[in-house]
Parts: structure tokens; C-alpha cells; sequence
């Protein structure tokens, strides 16, 4: 690396040097200097979820941060530290999550980001109660759970009330050809075709439509396969058997798919650490009204205008729902159903089943989506379009905003009320000098760049921009998190140290914050 150097000639760093500087001098660097820019910041959320670390056998919380930089004037979203826990029960993780925080302003914490668990809820209630008790009744903002994990699970939960088990054939038409090149190529002797089904993965099932849609290609070559092939009598077999055997098999799977792919593009919109939050209400909403005109009524989706409206339909009652006829299984499902060789009462139960997957789907939709909360509808007064194209709407949500800030103590009465007029002389300025800036706003620029050219340098609006800074900041979902697992995955080695875990997060972080190693 350095030939010019007769010192660096010399070095000699084996493993155990390298994990001790790592551990005791680019991890404190690194850590520290997070630490400082989250001090300089006037408001922070914390993101935080669990898994089980398989080397040390604990289980390991990691948690990240998201902040404003003041330097680079965009919102960050970073690796802070992992906590490790023996047990993870609500009074474990309050324990362990303030421990972690040990360092950081917490009376500047915004928001605490999280899947859904039912112990995640209870961690929330008694951590909140602490949090007013020691901060003088000021509270966290409250958007609910990660709005990813509610569109997710619901695709598993409507599949489960539909009685099928799409999951289980998929699973065995893969397994039936891994680790054996032997049937693999009786396979392609029997169909001359070299092409297998996908991998269905147990834990994100909305990506499964991949895996179906190449199913439903091939579906009869393994059928013929299945014919004439001699199967040892296994789990993986006989279920593929039975997927053989069910003439409304492609039917199924393509209506799964269907549904998958309609769930899709949320959750690929929101898999991003960039600022989303304002967007969050108009999309679900959209997600929830594509769903429901499948299978409800059409009268009264088009009677629901608002997010109000929608959540007053029962989406599981029987009253409100189409003919069985008339429900929508998408067009692939739609073909393989009239082509099937089936009775009529057989064609009947799978749109009935069909109703029961989606009246599902959207219904766990609705018990758990953020859009329950005010805070969500509120904070689309931000979206660019919506100011163009309705501004009296946008300044009503203000209004609603800042009162929920003023509410939890986030603000001052006089910051709230400048606030305000501020925004109004905002929503005007969108219809007149900066109505080309508003209108030509692409989903491409991030709404921290976007704000902050229009907000940032205007001491005339130093209240709106402390108030939009707040909605900047908060967390939709949390995919950052998870995206950690993966690389917590990728570092271990047998008999590791929880410290060097934490180091090598810390530094890999610090690292990719900067850009690439030779930007550090």
C-alpha cells in the first residue's frame, strides 16, 4: 500500500491487531462523532427492533438514529449501538433502550420508531410515561408502527383466511429440485426445459411474486415431470402432488400474485431512509381503496372520500361486499378460473375465497395502519402538489400540525402561531413566484433538499422551517433496521465478541456515511 515508506513496510496487522483497533480506536472515532452531530441536532428519532444474534446467543436491539445535519442540510439516518438482551420483555427493552441512549440529548428525541409486537406497544406506553415524567409532560409523536410490517403482514394474514397453502406448494416445488442434480436433470430429459422454480421466502412474502409468477410458467412441466417420475414418499413430494392434483392451483397462485403485486410498489416506495412521512397518508389511502374496490360495493368506495371514510366501511362485514361473481381476482386468475375444468360450485368457492383473502388483507390494513393517527394526515400539508392544487386543505393540516406539536410540548404558543402564517404566505408564494418550483417538484428530489432550498436560507420563515425540520426528521418505517440484520449476518465469526459486533456496525457506518473508504 505505501512503498514510499520503510515504517509501513514494517507493519504486520493480523487479525487480533486489527480487531483491537477497530474495537478501541476507529469505533470510539466514529461513535463520538455521531454522538456530536446528534448533540448539534435540535430534534432526533430513534428507530429500534430486535433479532437473535446466532454467535453470542443473546438476543441483539439494534438502534439508529435520524437526524438533521446541519452541514450537508439533509436528514441522516445512522447505525448508533446494539444492546444485547437475555430476555425481551417490555421492562428488558425500556432498560436496555435508555441505557443505550445514555449519551445522547434525550429531551431532543422526537419519536421512537418500531415494528408492531404487542411488547413493542407495552415497551412504548411505560417508556412514554417515563418520558413526560422526566421531561416535564413533554411527549413523543405517535404515527403508529412501521407502516412496511403492516402492509407486509397483511398479505400473509389474508392468505391464511382464505384456507390455502400457496406457501407450502411453492416452497415444494423449489425444494423438490435443490441439492439434487439428479432430478434436475430427469427434469429436463422429461420436459426439455431448464428452467426451476424459484425460492419462496417464509419472511417477505410480498417478494414471493417473483416466485409465483414463475410457478405459474412451470406449473405443467412439473406436472408432466410429476407423472412420470417415481417420488419418495416426503413432505416435499406429496405436497407437490397435491399442487398436481388441485386443478385450481395456477388459479390460486396467480391470484396470490396478483395481490402481491399490488402491495408491491408501497413497499418499495418505503424502503428508503429518505424523508417519506408526507406521503405516507395519500398512498396508503390509495393502497386501501385499490383493495377495496375488488371486492366492495362500488357505491360506497366512491362514497368514502377521505381516510375517515374508509376506516367507518367494516371492511369484514358481508354487507357491503359484491356478488361472488363479481369480484376482482385479477386477469390472470380470471383466464386460468374459466379455463379450468371444474364445477360450478367449485369455481363459486374460490371467489368466495378469494373475497375471504382480500376482505382480510385489507382489514389488517386497516386494525394497524398509521393512518389511524391525526399526525399522518396532518403532515401530507407538505406535499409539493397538494400545496399547488389545494392550499386551503394544506393549511387546515397545518393548523392540526402545529396544535400536535404545541399538544406534546414540542413547540412554543408563539412558534406554532408565526408557524402557521408563515405557511400560509408559503401555500400562496406556490401559486405565484415559486409556482414552477412547487409544480415540477419529482418524487426523484428528496423533500429534505426540496425544503430546504425553499425554507432554509428565509429568515422570514425561521418558524416554518423549525416546524418542517420536525416532520423531516420523523421515521415511516423501519427498513434501515432491518437492512442492519444483513449486515450484522455478514461480520460474524464463531466465538466473537458482542464489542467487536458493535465496532465493526459502528465503523462500516461511519464509512458509508462518508461515502467509500477513500472519502473518509
Amino acid at each position: 500500500m505505501f512503498p514510499d515508506s520503510a515504517i509501513a513496510k514494517q507493519l504486520s496487522v493480523g487479525k487480533t491487531k486489527v480487531a483491537y483497533i477497530m474495537a478501541w480506536g476507529l469505533a470510539p472515532f466514529f461513535h463520538q462523532s455521531l454522538i456530536d452531530w446528534i448533540k448539534k441536532s435540535e430534534e432526533f428519532t430513534v428507530c429500534f427492533d430486535e433479532a437473535l444474534n446466532k454467535v453470542v446467543q443473546r438476543g441483539q436491539m439494534d438502534l439508529h438514529v435520524r437526524y438533521w445535519c446541519a452541514e450537508e442540510h439533509v436528514v441522516k439516518s445512522r447505525y448508533l449501538t446494539s444492546a444485547f438482551m437475555n430476555r425481551a420483555t417490555a421492562n428488558d427493552i425500556v432498560q436496555k433502550f435508555t441505557s443505550a441512549l445514555s449519551e445522547v440529548p434525550c429531551e431532543r428525541m422526537l419519536q421512537v420508531s418500531m415494528d408492531g409486537p404487542n411488547v413493542n406497544w407495552k415497551f412504548f406506553d411505560i417508556f412514554q410515561n417515563q418520558f413526560k415524567q422526566s421531561h416535564d409532560g413533554t411527549k413523543l409523536l405517535v404515527v403508529g408502527s412501521c407502516g412496511l410490517h403492516v402492509v407486509h403482514g397483511s398479505l400473509q394474514y389474508g392468505h391464511k383466511a382464505a384456507g390455502w397453502s400457496v406457501n407450502g406448494q411453492l416452497r415444494a416445488m423449489y425444494n423438490l429440485f435443490k441439492d439434487s442434480p439428479a432430478r434436475r436433470a430427469q427434469y429436463t430429459e422429461t420436459t426439455s426445459s431448464t428452467m426451476y422454480p424459484l425460492k419462496f421466502c417464509q419472511v417477505r412474502w410480498v417478494e414471493n411474486r417473483k416466485v409465483a409468477e414463475r410457478a405459474l410458467i412451470v406449473l405443467p412441466n412439473v406436472k408432466k415431470y410429476v407423472s412420470s417420475a417415481k417420488l419418495p414418499a416426503t413432505v416435499t413430494s406429496n405436497n407437490v402432488k397435491q399442487l398436481c392434483s388441485d386443478p385450481l392451483a395456477a388459479a390460486k397462485i396467480a391470484f396470490f400474485a396478483s395481490i402481491a403485486s399490488t402491495l408491491e410498489p408501497f413497499l418499495i416506495k418505503y424502503q428508503s431512509s429518505a424523508p417519506l412521512m408526507p406521503f405516507l397518508y395519500d398512498n396508503l389511502m390509495a393502497l386501501l381503496r385499490s383493495l377495496m374496490s375488488r371486492y366492495v360495493k362500488r357505491d360506497i368506495v366512491d362514497k368514502a372520500k377521505t381516510a375517515s371514510d374508509l376506516y367507518k366501511i367494516d371492511v369484514l362485514s358481508k354487507d357491503i361486499r359484491r356478488l361472488y361473481k363479481d369480484v376482482d381476482i385479477g386477469v390472470a386468475a380470471t383466464k386460468l378460473l374459466t379455463e379450468s375444468k371444474v364445477s360450478q360450485a367449485a369455481k363459486m368457492e374460490f371467489q368466495m375465497q378469494s373475497m375471504e383473502f382480500l376482505a382480510a388483507t385489507t382489514g389488517k390494513i386497516v386494525e394497524r395502519s398509521p393512518l389511524q393517527y391525526k399526525i399522518v394526515r396532518a403532515v401530507s400539508c407538505l406535499v409539493p402538489h397538494k400545496i399547488v392544487n389545494n392550499s386551503t386543505v394544506c393549511e387546515s393540516r397545518m393548523v392540526e400540525f402545529v396544535q400536535i406539536l404545541y399538544d406534546a410540548k414540542r413547540v412554543s404558543a408563539d412558534i406554532a402561531d408565526k408557524a402557521k402564517l408563515q405557511f400560509s404566505i408559503l401555500c400562496r408564494k406556490a401559486t405565484d413566484d415559486l409556482k414552477s418550483t412547487f409544480r415540477n417538484y419529482d418524487r426523484s428530489e428528496e423533500l429534505d433538499e426540496f425544503y430546504y432550498e425553499v425554507l432554509g436560507n428565509d429568515h422570514d420563515a425561521a418558524e416554518l422551517w423549525l416546524v418542517v425540520r420536525k416532520v423531516l426528521v420523523l421515521s415511516h418505517e423501519n427498513a434501515n433496521v432491518e437492512s442492519g440484520f444483513s449486515v450484522n449476518k455478514d461480520i460474524l465469526v464463531d466465538n466473537m465478541h458482542e464489542e467487536s459486533v458493535v465496532a465493526q456496525r459502528v465503523v462500516y457506518d461511519g464509512v458509508h456515511d462518508a461515502g467509500d473508504i477513500m472519502s473518509v
